[in-house]
């Protein structure tokens, strides 16, 4: 079990990105890191107990075994897309539109290569 410090922030509270650094103020960007795996303490539970030196009597806090975030304490999943993601999604985006524009120009070509005879166009 963590001891609790002079601190007025619970140890455990830390932003998505960063265990040790925690938003000052109630936020979908603060996790608990007291439960497996990390999770979003609902505003209220951050505003009266994650924030404050009060958080030594949240019973994540106190509790010997470590599990997930009881579910009345879990603030629903609102997390925006990880932008760290973006450019994966991008590059795989303009990769298939290459292929797409490849295999129309090919298909351009046979399908005109069909309609020549010694570079002469021929009609139907």
């Amino acid at each position: 079990m963590t001891t609790p410090s002079l601190n007025p922030i619970c140890p455990q509270l830390g932003s998505r990105r960063d265990s040790q650094t925690a938003l000052a103020y109630p936020s979908n960007g603060n996790s608990c890191y007291r439960c497996r795996p990390a999770a979003t303490p609902v505003m209220e539970h951050q505003r009266h107990f994650c924030l404050t030196p009060r958080y030594s009597q949240c019973p994540v806090f106190i509790s010997e075994a470590i599990g997930p975030l009881p579910d009345a304490l879990h603030e629903p999943d609102t997390r925006e897309p990880d932008k760290r993601k973006m450019p994966l999604n991008r590059i795989l985006f303009f990769v298939i539109l290459f292929l797409c524009v490849l295999f129309l120009a090919v298909v351009i070509k046979i399908v005109s290569a069909s309609f020549t005879v010694n570079g002469q166009i021929i009609g139907f």
